[in-house]
């Protein structure tokens, strides 16, 4: 799987066991999220246009980070990642 947008940086990266993860924070969450969605729409339905609502998060914080030099932290790049990858319930 190639994420062509991930920044691939060591220090935005997690660390397990003191090896560094190929993914950053925020595609690691947008992966598990994701995942995690398409077990989930096995079980409900597809929410509809409610995913295009899961996408604001992750976009806010990569506006203000590109846009407005607000430094974002590893948790929010994971939780606004994982919300976002949960776009796999919407069907979309």
């Amino acid at each position: 799987m190639i994420f062509p947008i991930c920044n691939k940086c060591p220090d935005r990266a997690p660390k397990l066991f003191g090896h560094t993860f190929i993914l950053c924070w925020r595609c690691t969450g947008l992966l598990v999220g994701y995942t995690i969605g398409m077990c989930f729409r096995l079980i409900i339905p597809p929410i509809g246009f409610f995913g295009l609502l899961m996408l604001i998060p992750i976009s806010i914080d990569g506006i203000a980070q590109n846009f407005f030099g607000i430094m974002s932290n590893n948790p929010r790049r994971f939780i606004t990642g994982f919300i976002g990858g949960l776009i796999s319930l919407s069907g979309l």
